[in-house]
């Protein structure tokens, strides 16, 4: 078994701006940030899967195709809500495409019998997941100052990713690339 995710990854300008805006995060407890080279949008989150579900994802993609979507970093803001604060994301703007890409990625796994995400689907990015908090109001001023620069870039292919979980935090390595 593997744990593995659909993801979008960023270009190294992206992920230089997404570590200066978690650098900028004032708080009082204790968050986790991802290192930059783990930065990225998440698509869909397998969980563990076997060898030959990875398989059936990879044939099933490999032919799969898109337009190159151009975006940008748009806002900063928090999961699920500013009264239970668990994860800090940046957001993605325009977000239309991405959302029509991510829908025809759900269509092809439904095929592959993968249940569809009960959530709406959020085009943000993973800044920091929050472990506890002695003030949220410190956090959220902070978050409040911060001005992300519209950096834009375009998205042109997904990733297979896997994730092994270490002590010092995520492993990750690609297993495929699709639509590039």
């Amino acid at each position: 078994m593997t744990r593995c995710f659909l993801a979008i990854t960023l270009p190294d300008e992206i992920k230089d701006e997404l570590r200066r805006i978690q650098s900028e995060i004032k708080f009082d407890g204790k968050i986790n940030f991802p290192q930059k080279e783990n930065l990225h949008l998440t698509l869909k989150f397998f969980g563990d899967i076997t060898d030959a579900t990875i398989e059936k994802i990879k044939n099933r993609f490999e032919p799969f195709r898109f337009h190159p979507i151009k975006t940008s970093l748009s806002s900063v803001g928090v999961f699920p809500d500013l009264n239970r604060i668990r994860v800090i994301w940046v957001s993605l703007s325009p977000d239309k495409e991405i959302k029509e890409l991510y829908d025809r990625i759900e269509e092809g796994l439904s095929e592959l019998n993968f249940q569809k995400e009960a959530r709406p689907f959020s085009t943000h990015i993973t800044i920091g997941r929050v472990k506890f908090l002695k003030s949220k109001q410190n956090l959220i001023d902070s978050m409040n100052n911060i001005k992300v620069k519209p950096l834009n870039f375009e998205i042109a292919g997904f990733s297979l990713i896997s994730s092994t979980l270490t002590p010092k935090g995520s492993e990750y390595r690609t297993i495929a690339n699709f639509g590039e």
